[in-house]
């Protein structure tokens, strides 16, 4: 069961253009302008993919093809692994180029294998994708630790960064494959929802969740909070773990509550003093 990106367009897709070859493109340097992230190409990839489903209009499928084909040209491909590079230093996180993003990998994973029968090597593709979700974030993949807290890097950083949004959409984008048949990923979907499970007090701040674990602990932003709450439903429906739901209903308190958005904008404005 993955995220329903029709869900939260606006959250995504507000700040992309598209490029005269279908692509979207995004303000991330304001030095370099409009460029392609992976993560959002393979984003709105799927985004379009999921718009072709519910409405059966052709343009959509075309979209997320040509977003597939991108994924698959620029993806520095070895027999072992698949992997988008990103060639700028991520100042807040203090990460040196090149570097890799978890939800890239992920969603980019689940784009292709979505599409194989489009092309059939992006199935074998896909699967090289995810294999960075094996091997510590020291030998080059994606898992980390805080004081016994195992999960997925969104952002590879040291000291881990634990970004909670990137997190869950890649164990969402595990149980995908899990869901295909890809039996290979199970242990790994396991291993970090429980984690997961165990470890969500980490975000919490009484009166909103934390968008990471980085140094600053920086607040989630209103979008980011909204994205938490569907994304804990989503577990909860999946596996069943009491956890998820109990920090569904608290951040969803959180969320309809006047106080705890008082309390919030009080914080974020401490955060840029």
């Amino acid at each position: 069961m993955l995220f329903d990106f029709t869900k939260c367009e606006s959250i995504h897709f507000s700040g992309i253009r598209i490029s005269e070859k279908g692509i979207p493109e995004i303000v991330g340097l304001k030095r370099k302008g409009y460029f392609p992230y992976p993560v959002t190409v393979s984003q709105y990839g799927i985004y379009q993919l999921q718009l072709y489903k519910k409405s059966k209009n052709e343009s959509y499928l075309e979209s997320a093809i040509k977003c597939a084909e991108w994924l698959a040209e620029k993806a520095d491909v070895s027999p072992e692994r698949a992997i988008w590079w990103y060639g700028f230093r991520n100042d807040f996180l203090q990460i040196d180029p090149p570097w890799m993003c978890g939800l890239a990998q992920g969603l980019s994973a689940w784009l292709l294998y979505s599409l194989k029968g489009v092309r059939v090597q992006w199935e074998g593709l896909a699967y090289k994708a995810l294999q960075p979700m094996f091997y510590p974030v020291s030998s080059g993949g994606f898992s980390n630790n805080i004081d016994g807290y195992h999960f997925l890097e969104e952002y590879p950083s040291q000291p881990p960064s634990a970004t909670l949004n990137g997190f869950i959409y890649i164990l969402l984008v595990l149980h995908s494959f899990l869901e295909e048949g890809y039996d290979r990923v199970g242990g790994l979907f396991e291993k970090y929802t429980r984690s997961l499970a165990l470890n969500l007090w980490r975000y919490d701040t009484q009166y909103w969740s934390l968008y990471d674990l980085w140094g600053v602990k920086r607040l989630a932003s209103l979008e980011y909070q909204w994205i938490h709450i569907y994304q804990l439903k989503l577990l909860h429906r999946i596996t069943g773990i009491e956890e998820f739901s109990l920090w569904h209903k608290q951040w969803l308190h959180c969320w309809n509550s006047r106080n705890c958005r008082f309390f919030r904008i009080l914080q974020k404005i401490k955060e840029h003093c």
